[in-house]
């Protein structure tokens, strides 16, 4: 059986593979960028960042497909931080990174050692990709299994 012969009859399992592997891989590189964010978020803020922490995940959409992760952040003011605790949750400052990520930061008006960062992230679902592409490897891989035994007895 040539190579040919062998892609030809093995078309879905071959397809099931490829696609899985590159949805698997999607889903790693977009979680780390996500992870990369809120890092970057920690570091380029007033103020020294005590933690970090999702509080909800709004399924608001612009138009894009992306989707908008909600993190507070608890921060130590430092000499040079302004922090005032009367502004509304609606003052607001954003940042836009080189690669196009927009982090808009509101300042809470409840508490003056907290801030919420609102990212917009094309792969927030990483895991979700992460799970849907090692399945469809798998059922590419059962696909080339049957077609092996298939083809041997």
């Amino acid at each position: 059986m040539t190579i040919c012969n062998f892609a030809a009859k093995n078309r879905p399992a071959i397809m099931g593979v490829l696609f899985g592997v590159s949805m698997a891989l999607y889903g790693i590189f977009g979680y780390s960028h996500q992870r990369d964010l809120v890092k970057r978020c920690k570091t380029e803020t007033p103020g020294t960042v005590v933690s970090v922490e999702q509080v909800s995940h709004p399924t608001r959409n612009y138009g894009r497909s992306t989707q908008h992760l909600l993190y507070q952040a608890v921060i130590e003011p430092d000499d040079e931080t302004i922090f005032d605790g009367k502004q509304l949750v609606t003052d607001k400052t954003e940042h836009i990174y080189q690669n196009g990520d927009k982090v808009t930061i509101y300042y809470s008006s409840a508490d003056t050692e907290a801030y919420y960062i609102e990212y917009a992230n094309p792969s927030a679902t990483g895991h979700t990709m992460i799970a849907c592409g090692l399945l469809l490897t798998a059922v590419g891989g059962l696909f080339f299994y049957v077609e092996h035994r298939k083809n041997n007895f």
